[in-house]
């Protein structure tokens, strides 16, 4: 089939608004504008359109976004100690529109996308997404389609070699996180 003649205006602009919710609705430290379930459901989006830039040659500027990285990394921070009613693992928090219980793989995803670039945070990654049962879904709650049938091939095959070092921190526009230790 010939190539679309608006295939062009439709990429920039679904790459446009992309980029725009990486840098308008993160904060500079992490945060999301919205609960950490519904964080799950865009960054999922965000992440599958960054693989297929890169994959189609148009770069990695929204797969290796700064803010992109350090929104799924607030919500790696922001999930809870260990539940003993939960298996013993951790989760996001229940706040907002967000499930109980509800774990994500977006960790295993951007362990994956940093492991070359970044081996600290693909570590605490990877090591958040060990804590939370390697969960091969980015949420609870619906179909997350955009990365559905795939999913598998993001996520990454190395372990983790230990906890991050997280202390207290300000997510501006989010809250703060205070921690008297970690993990």
């Amino acid at each position: 089939f010939p190539k679309p003649p608006m295939a062009e205006t439709w990429r920039k602009a679904g790459v446009g608004e992309m980029l725009h919710e990486v840098e308008t609705w993160s904060g500079p430290n992490g945060g999301w504008l919205e609960a950490p379930h519904y964080a799950t459901v865009a960054l999922d989006h965000i992440v599958a359109i960054g693989y297929a830039m890169k994959n189609l040659g148009l770069g990695d500027k929204l797969l290796h976004h700064e803010r992109l990285k350090k929104a799924v990394e607030w919500l790696a921070k922001i999930s809870t100690p260990p539940d003993p009613r939960f298996k013993g693992l951790r989760h996001s928090p229940p706040i907002g529109n967000t499930w109980l219980y509800e774990t994500s793989c977006l960790y295993g995803y951007m362990a994956q996308v940093w492991r070359e670039r970044d081996p600290a945070y693909a570590n605490a990654m990877r090591w958040m997404w060990e804590q939370q049962g390697n969960p091969t879904w980015p949420g609870i709650g619906g179909a997350y389609p955009t990365t559905d049938g795939f999913r598998e091939a993001l996520l990454p095959t190395f372990p983790a070699v230990g906890p991050p070092k997280w202390g207290s921190e300000e997510f501006p526009g989010s809250g703060v996180l205070l921690r008297a230790h970690f993990p």
